[in-house]
């Protein structure tokens, strides 16, 4: 109870802190919290297809006895741990489950009738909330289990390989509900003996000394209908799967021809040689490309492509669009090349910036766009995370590492060892708004975080924290040496109104977005100064201003931009400018 009215009490005191100040800051702080108990917890993502409706589950790991938060005697070595919150912040429900092994989890779907899909990797036995054992004990497993809309358990199933050498790696990176109604799960795959039937992986593998891609195909009732290998002469290693809009379903990872490419695990590590044969008919950009396949529901290929440049490009996330295309997002250090239109801020370095393209159904890419914040290797990390708007725009997060602190074109500095950047972007690319939110430390084992907007310009950001209060992070109920950590903020995108009479202001910008001229119309404001600042606040432009005027844009780079007028008795109106 006591955890429960500091939590209430702190959101009070938040209340009135933002309420003075939001009227001038672009963005608010509502709220940030812990969750978890007093050993350690891993946030890995928000459920994909979530219906949100106020409340958002926080889906990852404990290894945390009761107390604190968690309410449930621990199983294994490691657990999976759901824990809702609603718009305040408070915990409304929450479930552990886990085998006497270990079990991690990798993805949560929301199933149509509102209860869960949660995808895990298991090393249990039969115990617990699993009910089946693996094929060979203590190794990696498949561990599917679904429940309803209160987390009440309704089965579990438990799939995999049962050739002892064979390797069906422990990182079960994604998943998705077809139009089907089916599961696609996706993980990677190395027949190293090559015997098949390999438990329940009946396809044979392209190459069985490297990885491929293995997408497994169950029904919505856990029966397993088949599996499927995808792969090349490389090392496939697979990070992401989608439904389409048109009822495909789009597979994507990476291949290449270095054999130390950065970013791989020890699993995924060596043996590259040039693709070729079996699944692939792509061409190789550089030492690693993005390889995304489009595939129909019976496990045909439709086509398949590398996206890249010289460098190492390496994919991390996929959004389906409803246009049938997708929006694929990762990390690059190539300069200009191949598909790579912008360099990389600091090419052939493995310090990598984060890289988007974008693809129509047909896979041609329509346009590219290369964020120059530099980032670390991508080894173990689960960002850049990417999200769709509730109006049609994309949310890019991602981490801001503080080597490359001065790297960046944010003009925020960095308050932690990791911080967090979310980037809003439209759907021809052009960046509207970007926020940089900092702690003390962020877990570099677990790099899961992500952004979720639970009404118009209000979003919740979650990641796994080890930081005392610091900063951003104000909650002074830190519980364990890592926990489940929440934010809550908003954008505040309405035109900025200060007034010191009762005389209403109004400002047009025509048109916007803005290519070149757009014009300004504030007509009660006469004799006045028209000033156009950037995303910082720095000063771009002073004219003078009579209620109206023409603007020029084009030496403006693309962005999002401030117009304000102001008079010489200090009224002012000030409205967003978007130049594409």
């Amino acid at each position: 109870m006591l955890r429960v009215a500091t939590r209430y009490i702190a959101l009070i005191l938040l209340a009135f802190v933002w309420a003075e100040e939001s009227s001038a800051q672009t963005f608010s702080k509502v709220w940030d919290y812990h969750y978890g108990g007093g050993y350690t917890e891993f946030f890995m993502c928000y459920p994909k297809y979530s219906t949100a409706n106020g409340h958002v589950v926080l889906c990852g790991v404990t290894q945390s006895q009761i107390g604190f938060d968690i309410i449930e005697s621990s199983r294994g070595y490691t657990d999976i741990w759901l824990c809702m919150i609603d718009t305040t912040g408070q915990i409304i429900r929450q479930k552990r489950f886990g085998g006497n092994s270990i079990d991690n989890l990798n993805t949560v779907l929301q199933a149509p009738d509102g209860g869960f899909y949660i995808i895990c990797n298991s090393r249990s036995d039969s115990s617990y909330d699993k009910s089946q054992n693996n094929y060979i004990s203590n190794e990696e497993a498949l561990w599917i289990i679904k429940t309803d809309s209160l987390f009440n358990k309704e089965w579990d199933r438990t799939f995999g390989a049962a050739v002892t050498g064979n390797s069906q790696n422990s990182v079960f990176w994604d998943g998705c509900i077809g139009s089907d109604s089916c599961l696609y799960l996706l993980t990677d795959y190395r027949n190293v003996l090559g015997i098949y039937p390999d438990g329940d992986v009946t396809d044979s593998a392209c190459n069985n000394a490297n990885l491929d891609y293995l997408v497994y195909k169950i029904t919505a009732t856990g029966q397993l209908l088949s599996t499927r290998t995808f792969g090349s002469s490389s090392n496939d290693c697979p990070v992401s799967i989608e439904a389409l809009e048109d009822g495909n379903i789009i597979v994507g990872g990476n291949n290449g021809t270095s054999s130390a490419t950065p970013g791989l695990n020890s699993n995924q590590g060596g043996g590259y040689v040039m693709p070729s044969g079996c699944d692939y008919t792509a061409s190789i950009n550089g030492r690693l490309d993005y390889w995304v396949l489009k595939i129909d529901t019976g496990g045909n290929v439709l086509w398949n492509k590398n996206y890249g440049g010289i460098g190492v490009d390496y994919l991390m996330d996929i959004l389906p669009l409803p246009d049938g295309g997708a929006l694929l997002a990762g990390l690059s250090d190539s300069p200009v090349s191949g598909d790579v239109s912008q360099s990389a801020i600091s090419p052939h370095t493995n310090i990598f910036s984060t890289w988007l393209i974008r693809i129509d159904s047909s896979g041609n890419k329509i346009w590219d766009k290369m964020i120059t914040c530099a980032q670390s290797s991508p080894n173990f990390s689960r960002t850049p995370h990417l999200s769709q708007t509730l109006d049609g725009n994309y949310l890019l997060t991602t981490i801001l590492g503080a080597a490359f602190n001065g790297l960046c074109t944010l003009a925020d500095t960095m308050q932690g060892n990791q911080d967090f950047w979310i980037v809003k972007i439209n759907t021809s690319g052009v960046v509207l708004w970007d926020k940089r939110w900092g702690c003390r430390r962020y877990n570099a084992g677990y790099r899961s975080l992500e952004t979720i907007e639970i009404a118009p310009n209000d979003f919740i950001l979650s990641e796994t924290s080890t930081g005392t209060p610091y900063e951003d992070q104000t909650d002074s109920t830190y519980l364990g040496w890592e926990d489940y950590w929440s934010l809550r903020f908003k954008f505040n995108s309405n035109v900025d109104v200060e007034e010191n009479n009762s005389i209403a202001l109004q400002l047009s910008i025509s048109p916007n977005p803005v290519k070149d001229v757009c014009n300004i119309t504030a007509n009660k404001l006469t004799d006045a100064r028209f000033i156009l600042y950037d995303i910082t606040g720095r000063v771009l432009m002073q004219l003078s201003f009579n209620a109206k005027k023409e603007i020029i844009m084009s030496s403006l780079a693309n962005g999002v931009y401030i117009a304000e007028v102001r008079d010489k008795e200090g009224r002012s109106v000030k409205g967003k400018v978007v130049k594409e």
